[in-house]
């Protein structure tokens, strides 16, 4: 129940309250509809590769999915003849690329896997819909973008689903977990 409430309240305060038919044709509509939807296959990807990194641990994993990541890249990058770029990027859209580099991504994974090892993967997911408040909020420090009222309800719908998640029953749970875990609940 909180994990689509969760999901309810990220999906308000990505369309503001509006969903018609024109909103999705926007074209910023559709770069937030990515982020809702990043919200489902993340949770998606973090309960199927729950078994893999109890194997490898989360500082492995982190190496792997940086790997992976790099290796789907690296064919467009020389299609594309991406190097040629590299003298045109100014000192700090070079300092951007290592922040989103090694703090958003790095760090990011390495956080991420940190915590399901310890955690429950119901409850590590249900913060993946604070990412469309935490984009919210940038947007609204460094761009100056205004917050609606369905923003500020989503937002608080979205808080309490991932209170829910952390605090509902325990029985239910880890009933789900082992579920999950033992392959008797597909997605």
């Amino acid at each position: 129940m909180g994990l689509l409430l969760g999901f309810a309240g990220a999906a308000l305060v990505v369309t503001r309250g509006h969903i018609a038919g024109a909103l999705f044709a926007l074209p910023s509509t559709r770069g937030d509809l990515l982020i809702l939807a990043s919200t489902v296959t993340w949770a998606v990807y973090s309960v199927i590769g729950r078994r893999t990194l109890a194997r490898l641990g989360s500082a492995r994993a982190t190496a792997f999915a940086m790997l992976a990541g790099w290796l789907l890249l690296a064919p467009v990058f020389l299609l594309r003849a991406g190097w040629v770029e590299w003298p045109r990027v100014s000192a700090a859209g070079w300092a951007a690329v290592l922040f989103l580099g090694i703090g958003c991504s790095g760090f990011g994974y390495l956080l991420w896997y940190t915590a399901l090892e310890r955690l429950e993967t119901s409850r590590v997911a249900a913060f993946l819909y604070l990412e469309p408040l935490v984009t919210l909020a940038a947007a609204v420090a460094l761009l100056g973008e205004p917050v609606h009222s369905t923003t500020v309800v989503g937002g608080v719908i979205v808080l309490a689903g991932v209170f829910l998640v952390q605090h509902g029953t325990d029985r239910s749970r880890d009933s789900i977990e082992t579920d999950v875990a033992s392959g008797d609940l597909t997605l």
